[in-house]
């Protein structure tokens, strides 16, 4: 919002700066800088109106629509359009990443609830609990054995039975248990590798296409150097020129005798 506000003020005083008969080569710069820094946050559309102001919007990659952030001279942001829309960008990315933990949160409750009800099951009563809507955020262990852990329960026989500790410990190394956590981590893991990758060639483009527009609108100093010498001649060419006139001139008024006198 901030840079859409400057924006915004920037094209009504360029506009104005222009129906004045002045270029306001600085405050264009600004602007063009302003666009480079909104595109960073998501694809934007840019139309340039009559009076230099201009039209800003972002543009969903999913149907190409776009979505207003400056018109002529004011800031036309609501925000964004719906939760299920793809600027590309920062935007994208974090909209991305929102749905894609979204999902770990989803696995790591089905895990957790897994784990929970098969050790319920090997367990006499409950050894956790946990609320349906939330289970990896709150499961734990049942307030009465937190309260007195020597009432755990380790065999159903004699003292020192460990029957039910032995089903409990089965679980290790099962499909449903280590199985999917294994999965789980592994996942995680490949999704991070792929990231990385992916952003690593967007960088590699991104730098191609930045080099490719600096060489068409940046400044050569070498080029720069060869057009100072060449203007630095042309001046020296013409101040001889302009120097020899003036003696031609000299000598033509006040040495030429005037004839007849």
């Amino acid at each position: 919002e901030k840079i859409a506000t400057e924006l915004a003020d920037l094209n009504r005083t360029i506009s104005s700066f222009l129906e004045n008969g002045d270029m306001p080569n600085d405050l264009m710069d600004r602007r063009d800088l302003l666009l480079d820094q909104l595109s960073a946050y998501g694809q934007i559309s840019v139309e340039h109106l009559d009076g230099g102001s201009l039209n800003v919007a972002f543009v969903d990659a999913s149907d190409g629509s776009t979505h207003p952030i400056v018109s002529d001279r004011t800031v036309d942001w609501s925000g964004p359009p719906a939760p299920d829309w793809q600027p590309g960008g920062a935007m994208g990315g974090l909209l991305t990443a929102v749905e894609t933990i979204a999902g770990y949160l989803g696995k790591i409750d089905a895990f957790a609830q897994n784990l929970a009800d098969q050790v319920n099951d090997r367990y006499p009563g409950d050894f956790f609990t946990y609320d349906p809507s939330n289970v990896g955020g709150s499961i734990e262990v049942v307030a009465d054995i937190q309260d007195d852990p020597n009432s755990i329960q380790s065999g159903t026989g004699a003292s020192g039975s460990n029957d039910i500790a032995l089903l409990v410990s089965q679980l290790r190394g099962t499909d449903t248990i280590d199985g999917a956590y294994k999965a789980f981590v592994a996942e995680v893991g490949g999704d991070l590798n792929n990231a990385n990758r992916m952003r690593a060639n967007a960088q590699v483009l991104t730098d191609s296409v930045e080099n490719r527009r600096q060489s068409v609108q940046g400044v050569s100093i070498d080029e720069e150097m060869a057009n100072l010498v060449r203007f630095q001649r042309a001046y020296q060419a013409s101040a001889r020129a302009m120097s020899t006139m003036d003696e031609m001139l000299d000598v033509l008024i006040n040495r030429t005798g005037r004839v007849g006198l």
